[in-house]
């Protein structure tokens, strides 16, 4: 059974292919053309792509990686240009829409190519003879010079999604390893606050105790046990970072309505940036707490019950957000630039 994700480039394989085939049969009833040569090259060159893209979706427990889809994606634009320049002069003015469509989409307004690219359509569009010679190159080249722009927009969002699968990467190693640290080490990362005044009934008196509060309980003060250090837990990091990363889980639901299992959203940015999320807010949630602890936060001394202690992780888990939204908007800027005319370049300053 194929992955979905290789449907659509089966779909462009075997279209492609049968155009190859008709071509093929174009070529033995025209065997006396002075370019017969020239057209057999470009067909092995087509087929050759094609080949190389089909045995690529074909391999056994085959994985989708930013270099499969470059190679397979690249083989078949390229298959699709040497199809192009055997077009025959209907074909080709048929056909020049689509090219229009990519340079408008994948080539700046300014640009000397688009410009003489743009010329060149309006004059096949509009022609009812012979296309010349020079307007076929322009055709076939302004194709190949759009794929080209739209390979360096896929290789920008392949780089950020790396950039991001690294940084959680990073970032769950970094909050394992405060895992780690808390299981062995308990006191020195402890979690756990002092209340003083917490009231209690003795014998119809109203009087108050120390009660010392962590994440995974609490503890009345013993003999020799003077500090609450004294009394944290190997799992109270690990409670806390969990609990942060169950808040940030919650921030990441707006993010799921913007992944998109198709080939204008590749190498699953969107995802990637939904899942640096869930480290992030595991150590948010770290560091809110002990900065409660050691008394940053004006207001927040101390934590009255283990409940608190979670509910505060949960709410600083969930506000990494106020830092991962700026990766989610750079991630849609980025992802909608494979779409965009990209902008022209500022003009050159002269010399002095």
């Amino acid at each position: 059974m194929k992955k979905p994700w290789l449907e659509l480039p089966l779909v462009w394989i075997g279209y492609l292919s049968t155009e190859i085939h008709r071509k093929e049969c174009d070529l033995r009833k025209d065997r006396h053309s002075d370019q017969q040569r020239e057209r057999e090259v470009l067909l092995a060159g087509a087929k050759r792509h094609l080949e190389i893209a089909e045995k690529t979706c074909t391999q056994r427990r085959l994985i989708r990686t930013a270099p499969v889809l470059q190679r397979i994606w690249g083989n078949i634009r390229a298959a699709n240009v040497d199809i192009l320049a055997l077009s025959s002069d209907e074909e080709l003015r048929a056909r020049s829409s689509i090219v229009r469509a990519m340079v408008e989409h994948h080539i700046s307004q300014e640009s000397p190519q688009r410009v003489q690219a743009e010329r060149a359509i309006e004059a096949i569009s509009t022609g009812q003879g012979k296309i010349t010679e020079e307007d076929r190159e322009t055709l076939i080249s302004a194709l190949r010079i759009s794929y080209s722009s739209l390979d360096a927009k896929y290789r920008r969002v392949r780089v950020f999604a790396n950039v991001l699968w690294a940084a959680t990467g990073l970032s769950l190693l970094g909050a394992a390893a405060l895992a780690i640290w808390g299981a062995f080490d308990a006191q020195t990362l402890s979690l756990c606050f002092e209340n003083r005044d917490v009231p209690i009934e003795n014998e119809g008196d109203a009087t108050t105790q120390t009660v010392i509060v962590c994440p995974t309980g609490e503890h009345k003060p013993l003999p020799g046990m003077d500090f609450p250090d004294d009394y944290a837990n190997r799992l109270d990091v690990f409670s806390v970072e969990l609990a942060g990363l169950t808040g940030a889980a919650l921030t990441t639901v707006s993010s799921l309505r913007k992944i998109h299992d198709d080939h204008n959203a590749p190498y699953t940015l969107p995802l990637a940036a939904a899942t640096l999320k869930l480290p992030l807010g595991a150590i948010s949630a770290f560091a809110g707490i002990l900065f409660i602890r050691g008394g940053f936060l004006p207001g927040l001394s101390a934590l009255d019950s283990p409940v608190q202690i979670i509910a505060w992780a949960i709410v600083f888990g969930a506000s990494q957000q106020f830092v991962t939204h700026i990766i989610d908007r750079q991630a849609q800027v980025t992802l909608s630039d494979v779409q965009r005319t990209p902008e022209p370049a500022p003009p050159r300053r002269p010399n002095t």
